[in-house]
């Protein structure tokens, strides 16, 4: 009509952005249109962290206009749309609400004409939607209109709404009163507090009249017409346009029947704090339900569709996951079990509403296609042993990983045990000036260790003691550094390095269908050297045949294969880096972050141990892993030594015996002296007998041997010898004159001996 008649429509009501005067030159709107205050519905959803929402809208003009600048500003967030007709009955509006209530989004903004917007609030209290757990925000429209609605603020109890901040003026104020006054004059049959008061659209509508009559009144009359001028180009004739400051949204929260101001935003500002214009800290809100808990936006619904949970089949490491069927006519029907089912499940219990899970049995070799299954909507969540790469990203959102991350390189130990007990000090190897030295050095530094010497004098004792302090420090430093050569490792791992591997072209093994292929590709690992296994049994017997002398695989894998087979394998550090296991789902699902909160509480806890030593318990014969791969000392340990001690002191009894017989061969010879077996009594009391040449006697000698001239006493006679032995006498002289001891010692001699013819006395006749 306006186009036709070429005469301008001013407007105060129509907010949809699709109305703009480039498509309607004639068209002049005296308010801002609903793509500004979205915005500030974006900032409300952001500040709160709820990662998807439910536009609920009218599909016309009004309703349209907004979800493309809803989208646009609320790009990370999932926006489902619910659209209701504006017609809609009360069964229709019911019918809608109750598969919103089978969602799992419990965030709803609601965007409609007034009107329709109270029935849908009215119908979903009616229904339990506006208990705790949900979550309401009203555009701007609807939050205009509450305090004008007669059962609005009871209905509404916990919501959220934006709504054009009205600057308490003065003038305002005068307006107001003067607007009271002269309605109730013109309409008394209508009470006090209804419509007696002039919305925000009221006062648009008054201020645009107002200006369009003084316009008119500055104006010549006879010159009037309309210009369009460059509004086709500009589309200056919107309000939004003219470059004036956009208005400010007001936050509220209906509590009561109070509508609390929680925050303002604006395009400049942004969200501030309603008190305080220098924080973006939002006011308390109750929920509804009369919650103080923020709602986290996202529920599984008892009597909605279940969590449709995805689990991958393996043939291997059932200890990490497997998945059982229920009925073989239904594949999708599973209890699954393993290390990583115990993490979800005990994950589930932490968060804050229920979800009840769907396994969902998957049957492909690679976890590419699993991951692939959450981009096309066919699964809601992947739980298994699904490690976090960059790829995978950008399929599906990870939560925080809960295994050790990392690719590692397992190798076989070799035993060696047996050089234990010959273990030589590496100080004596080297060139033969130093094996030399070194030797000098060790003899002398162990004589030193012993002090049998009297010490007299105080200074000489200050000095022992303060190197008998150097000696203890040495002989303790010793004794550390023999028990670290000792208590070497016995078990050595037979590679260490990637490089010898790739350089000498040994097979390795890898786990078919994963991604360490790929990186040892990259690594200049040749197809003939690569060796697939499916299982940790058949990871071990590859070892155990010879096919492979290393295998590659994440770190979780590997410590399995270590937990069946105790200290035959070792790990080498990670030489690639990997971000672990972790729970997959759709991108931008509220899932992830609230699952990666729940991991946190399982894996900082107490469950986390028990799970681990549930499916990755050692066997009974295996030795505690700190001390795996060192063993503790025994009597074996030191049987070398003990032999050469052996062998030495054999060798030196041997050496003793034969100068002993060698020395006393005359009286093995006589044939005077008796049968042999009192030859060798006699033999034997000799060497029983202290030998008084040796040095250690040589100070006590003078007590126990007679010398030439003896003192004999006898009571009461005393017998003086004075005449020497005879230098003829036979056997050992020793022995001859312990003998005279012993007979003196008997007193034997009472008187002095007698001599015969030849001049021999008969104690000399008597010791032949």
């Amino acid at each position: 009509m306006a186009n036709k008649t070429q005469v301008p429509i001013i407007t105060f009501s129509a907010t949809s952005p699709l109305l703009t005067s480039i498509n309607n030159p004639y068209f002049v709107r005296a308010t801002l249109d609903d793509s500004l205050h979205v915005d500030a519905i974006a900032a409300v959803v952001k500040y709160f962290e709820w990662r998807s929402v439910v536009a609920m809208y009218v599909d016309n003009v009004l309703g349209n206009g907004i979800m493309l600048h809803l989208s646009d500003a609320l790009q990370d967030v999932k926006v489902y749309r619910s659209v209701i007709s504006l017609e809609a009955t009360d069964d229709q509006i019911y019918k809608e609400l109750n598969k919103l209530m089978t969602e799992q989004t419990r965030v709803f903004v609601v965007h409609v004409a007034s009107s329709l917007g109270f029935r849908v609030l009215q119908k979903a209290r009616e229904i339990g939607m506006m208990e705790e757990g949900y979550v309401w925000i009203l555009s701007n429209g609807i939050t205009d209109m509450l305090r004008y609605n007669s059962r609005g603020l009871e209905t509404v109890q916990g919501v959220l709404g934006v709504r054009t901040q009205v600057p308490q003026t003065k003038e305002l104020k005068y307006f107001r009163t003067r607007w009271k006054r002269k309605f109730v004059k013109e309409n008394p049959s209508m009470e006090d507090n209804e419509n007696g008061e002039p919305n925000v659209f009221a006062l648009w509508a008054y201020d645009s009249i107002t200006a369009l009559a003084m316009a008119v009144e500055k104006t010549n009359r006879k010159s009037l017409s309309y210009g369009n001028g460059n509004a086709l180009s500009n589309n200056k004739t919107d309000l939004g346009t003219l470059g004036l400051e956009s208005s400010t949204f007001e936050i509220i929260n209906v509590v009561g029947n109070k509508e609390n101001i929680i925050g303002f935003w604006s395009p400049s500002n942004g969200l501030v704090n309603a008190k305080s214009n220098n924080t973006i800290m939002l006011g308390e809100v109750i929920w509804p339900g009369k919650s103080t808990l923020r709602p986290a936006g996202w529920q599984i619904p008892t009597n909605g569709k279940k969590l449709r949970v995805g689990v991958p089949v393996k043939k291997g490491f059932l200890n990490l996951i497997e998945a059982e069927i229920i009925e073989p006519s239904n594949n999708t029907l599973t209890i699954p079990k393993g290390y990583t089912i115990d993490i979800f499940e005990a994950a589930l219990k932490k968060l804050p509403y229920s979800v009840i899970p769907q396994y969902i049995r998957l049957e492909y070799d690679e976890y590419n296609n699993c991951v692939c299954q959450l981009r096309n909507g066919k699964l809601d969540a992947l739980v298994g042993d699904v490690t976090i790469t960059a790829d995978r990203s950008l399929n599906a959102d990870f939560t925080i990983p809960f295994t050790e991350s990392g690719v590692s390189m397992m190798v076989p130990l070799r035993y060696n045990e047996i050089k234990n007990i010959w273990v030589i000090n590496d100080d004596f190897r080297g060139p033969p000036h130093h094996q030399i030295g070194t030797s000098f050095w060790f003899s002398f530094s162990t004589m030193v260790f012993a002090h049998r010497e009297k010490v007299v004098s105080n200074l000489a004792r200050f000095v022992v003691v303060v190197w008998c302090f150097v000696v203890l420090v040495l002989t303790q430093s010793y004794t550390a550094n023999l028990t670290s050569v000792l208590m070497v490792k016995r078990l050595h791992p037979t590679a260490t390095t990637v490089e010898d591997l790739i350089r000498n072209e040994k097979p390795v093994g890898y786990q078919r269908g994963a991604f360490v292929k790929d990186i040892l590709q990259d690594l200049k690992f040749s197809e003939t050297q690569l060796k697939p296994f499916d299982s940790a049994e058949e990871c071990d017997q590859l070892f155990s045949n010879g096919t492979i002398v290393a295998a590659f695989d994440e770190v979780a894998y590997l410590k399995a294969i270590i937990s069946k087979n105790c200290s035959k394998y070792a790990m080498v550090e990670p030489f690639y880096k990997t971000a672990g296991f972790g729970f997959a789902f759709p991108k931008n699902s509220p899932l992830t972050d609230d699952f990666s909160r729940a991991i946190l509480n399982v894996t900082q806890g107490e469950e986390m141990e028990i799970i681990e030593n549930k499916w990755f318990k050692k066997d009974g014969d295996c030795p505690d892993p700190r001390t795996a791969h060192s063993y503790r000392l025994s009597l074996s340990s030191f049987w070398g030594l003990f032999l050469i001690a052996g062998i030495a002191s054999f060798l030196a009894f041997l050496v003793f015996v034969a100068l002993f017989l060698y020395e006393h061969r005359h009286t093995l010879c006589d044939a005077s002296e008796g049968s042999l077996w009192r030859k060798l009594k006699f033999l034997f009391r000799i060497l029983d007998e202290k030998d008084m040449n040796l040095h250690t006697f040589k100070n006590n000698a003078v007590h126990n041997v007679i010398s030439p001239i003896t003192q004999c006493t006898s009571s009461p006679s005393t017998v003086q010898m004075t005449r020497p032995w005879p230098r003829s006498m036979s056997l050992n002289r020793n022995f001859e004159l312990r003998r005279v001891s012993l007979f003196m010692s008997e007193e034997r001699f009472t008187t002095l001996p007698k001599h015969d013819e030849n001049g021999e006395s008969d104690i000399e006749s008597g010791a032949k």
